[in-house]
């Protein structure tokens, strides 16, 4: 701090520097240089003819909220702003607009916004966990599609039915830029079609040469003993399942008749 017949200078507060220059004791260059060239702890610099301290806080704002946060830059303190907001529950890839800027002190002693610049900042979803309670199995089932300089593809979850769906080609509806990356999910999707799958699957898996009770089962097959033993939709979906993480998954069954029965 250095003390005038008139007012004490406080280098590391904005107030005190622009009381001074306002009182026509100094100037916005003249305080740059006394503060970068003498023993003070703070650093300055001039930006658009105004006075600000390095290090001092970053103001953001979406739209929605001000917030004082902190960072390098513009860029860093927007993906900060994000960073510390509530978004809620995000399924696809959102992109958010934040606007970033410091204060400063300009010619006449008036405390004004420097900096400011504006980035859009990419929030990512989180991937759901599997409703089957496993590990998701993704598969791609419709092979990928063109789309405008990159490609869109879906994958399924052959576990729970949850789709993904990858852009490579996206647009960001707020100010229509292309070429960015977006992924979607949509929780059970195609459930019935993969429990579908997981019972044909688990049909597969199991002798498809012994005849068949309708009325009594979904599904009869010849176990390792030669017992006829049968098993209706969930337990068979629940191999069909289970086959997709251990080729030698097992099921129980029901016996329908042993191998030694006249």
């Amino acid at each position: 701090m250095t003390t005038t017949d008139i007012v004490a200078i406080d280098d590391t507060n904005l107030q005190s520097l622009a009381k001074a220059i306002s009182l026509g004791i100094t100037t916005v260059q003249q305080l740059d240089d006394w503060i970068n060239n003498s023993d003070s702890d703070s650093e300055s610099e001039i930006i658009d003819g105004c006075l600000c301290i390095v290090g001092s806080p970053w103001l953001a704002d979406d739209g929605n909220a001000e917030i004082e946060t902190t960072g390098d830059s513009a860029a860093e303190a927007c993906d900060k702003y994000v960073a510390q907001g509530d978004w809620g529950d995000v399924s696809k890839t959102t992109w958010v607009s934040v606007t970033a800027w410091r204060r400063g002190v300009d010619s006449d002693g008036d405390i004004v916004d420097v900096g400011e610049e504006s980035h859009d900042v990419t929030i990512e979803p989180t991937e759901p966990d599997c409703a089957s309670g496993r590990e998701h199995v993704w598969h791609d089932w419709r092979g990928p599609q063109g789309h405008g300089g990159g490609v869109f593809y879906s994958e399924r979850c052959l576990c729970c039915g949850c789709e993904k769906a990858t852009d490579t080609w996206a647009q960001n509806p707020a100010n229509g830029q292309q070429g960015l990356h977006s992924v979607e999910y949509t929780a059970g999707e195609h459930s019935d079609a993969v429990l579908e799958l997981a019972i044909d699957r688990a049909k597969k898996h199991l002798d498809t040469d012994t005849e068949q009770r309708p009325d009594e089962f979904s599904f009869c097959w010849t176990d390792a003993d030669g017992d006829i033993v049968g098993a209706d939709d969930d337990d068979l979906a629940e191999l069909g399942f289970d086959l997709l993480a251990d080729e030698d998954a097992t099921i129980t069954g029901t016996l329908v008749s042993a191998e030694n029965d006249e």
